[in-house]
């Protein structure tokens, strides 16, 4: 891009958990950890996404950071970098990220037997939102700029809010984090089990929040 990277005017995602968030390795590899189960996690890999990678190190390159490091891909496919302490868009990447365990396809894409309430079997790679103890509403919270923040509530966007959050929230009744990811599927740590999520959904493109207007350019 020739033009100044802006930063995202959206939600930041950050993670602290290494099984939420992708990774370019020095290599030029996208990393994933992923949950096996209580017990086990495998480091898995791929190396056929050039063209994404080269995306992330141009971000990176830009505030004078090696190539490699972490990254993510939000619900409208807006691959987001954390570099030089801030979250930059570098691009939109439709293709998925698939991975090998074993011969088993791990894929963000919910698998075709799996249904709202089983257990989530896919990366744990996905942007974080809350949902309200009611379980009638979603929101988030994002910097509109330094200092100040702006909680964004989906009713404020979606006049039939309520009734489609209620979906969600029948298998997780307590309201507290949910997750959505590049293939706008949701999921959620469910009750005091942090360690095996539960899937919610996938979330209807027209029933979300608007997407944000980054010029989605390649």
């Amino acid at each position: 891009m020739s033009h100044q990277r802006q930063a995202y005017p959206w939600i930041e995602p950050s993670s602290t958990k290494t099984d939420a968030k992708y990774r370019v390795t020095a290599d030029g590899q996208i990393r994933l950890v992923y949950v096996v189960d209580r017990r086990e996690r495998a480091l898995l890999t791929t190396d056929q996404h050039p063209r994404l990678v080269k995306l992330v190190a141009q971000a990176k390159s830009e505030r004078s950071e090696p190539p490699s490091g972490v990254f993510y891909i939000n619900e409208w496919r807006h691959v987001l970098v954390k570099a030089g302490g801030g979250t930059w868009y570098a691009g939109r990447y439709d293709p998925f990220l698939e991975f090998d365990l074993d011969g088993t396809r791990i894929s963000p894409i919910a698998s075709g037997h799996l249904s709202p309430g089983d257990r989530w079997t896919g990366p744990r790679v996905g942007v974080k939102y809350t949902l309200n103890a009611t379980g009638d509403d979603v929101y988030c919270r994002r910097q509109i700029r330094p200092g100040r923040v702006r909680d964004e509530y989906l009713s404020d966007y979606l006049a039939s809010a309520s009734e489609v959050v209620r979906g969600w929230s029948r298998y997780k009744r307590a309201g507290g984090s949910i997750y959505i990811n590049e293939a706008r599927e949701l999921f959620a740590p469910v009750g005091t089990d942090v360690v095996s999520y539960t899937y919610l959904g996938r979330v209807p493109i027209d029933s979300w929040f608007p997407r944000p207007d980054v010029g989605d350019e390649y």
